[in-house]
């Protein structure tokens, strides 16, 4: 028996829609891993930033710090849905 047009168009869009979703699923994968780098790449950078510090540490270290965490902390809050 042969398929109405209204039938395969409902099947495709049900494969559409699967598809979709696997991008979907494949492109947040791809982000989550891109966060994670980026996490390592912050911590290298503070702990090379720690080394750097040859000269010793004065209070405008302390104020870029501060930015630091006021920006990481908006982050994770937005992440927790608590953000402001």
């Amino acid at each position: 028996m042969q398929k109405t047009v209204w039938e395969v168009k409902m099947e495709n869009k049900k494969k559409l829609k699967q598809v979709n979703r696997e991008n979907a699923l494949a492109a947040y994968e791809a982000k989550q891993a891109q966060i994670k780098k980026l996490l390592k790449q912050i911590e290298a950078a503070v702990e090379q930033s720690d080394k750097d510090r040859t000269e010793g540490v004065n209070w405008g270290h302390v104020g870029s710090l501060g930015h630091v965490v006021e920006e990481l902390t908006e982050v994770r809050d937005w992440l927790k849905g608590t953000a402001k």
